[in-house]
């Protein structure tokens, strides 16, 4: 609740304008390991003419691998997450959530930025921090648990259907190469076990 009282005092403009407003393929980019294997057909669907959208822990990573980030996803409200915002691109625009940590914001001064409400931001005791800032109602992307996730439901909101989604692993390749290379920041710390599917044995955690 102070994150969003901090961020709506800030008065930036939310996606409403920008919903439904975009069309064709959008390449989603998470952070899981198997990024590093699949940035060749990245590229080609971008070059096709995909937009590419990526959650904020890989907006560093666009610039690492010479790739412009049509929309950055930023749901995360934990400390670290300005790691994400080091290499700043001009045109993209960022989908910030309004209960972000409200450090990255100065940040992202001049560069294109978008409010949009996620599940926590109808919390108990929101309502009146809405009205005090002139929000009569607002719209809700139900985003789920993940970065990623939002990802998806944002990219739907805006009028992208087609989806290529990468990075979104629900198993690791080991506990020690569990997200993709040159990701910025630390996740919550996760505690990794086997499961067999299949006759395959598998390792996850409990939030995979």
């Amino acid at each position: 609740l102070e994150n969003l009282e901090q961020n709506l005092a800030l008065g930036l403009p939310f996606i409403d304008s920008m919903i439904g407003t975009y069309t064709g393929p959008v390449v989603i980019v998470g952070g899981g390991a198997s990024v590093d294997g699949q940035l060749d057909q990245i590229r080609r669907l971008v070059a096709r003419g995909a937009k590419l959208m990526v959650i904020e822990r890989m907006y560093p990573w666009c610039t690492t691998h010479g790739l412009k980030a049509d929309f950055v996803v930023s749901l995360d409200a934990s400390d670290g997450i300005e790691a994400g915002f080091t290499h700043l691109q001009e045109e993209t625009i960022h989908l910030m959530v309004v209960t972000n940590n409200p450090k990255v914001f100065p940040l992202l001064t001049g560069y294109r930025q978008y409010f949009w409400c996620g599940v926590a931001g109808t919390y108990p005791g929101a309502t009146e921090i809405w009205r005090k800032y002139g929000h009569a109602s607002v719209e809700i992307v139900n985003t789920g648990g993940s970065t990623t996730l939002a990802a998806i439901n944002l990219a739907l909101t805006l009028g992208l259907r087609q989806v290529h989604l990468f990075g979104f692993d629900c198993m690791v390749q080991s506990r020690e190469q569990s997200y993709a290379t040159a990701i910025a920041g630390e996740s919550v710390e996760r505690s990794y076990f086997e499961v067999t599917i299949e006759g395959h044995p598998l390792l996850t955690c409990n939030p995979f």
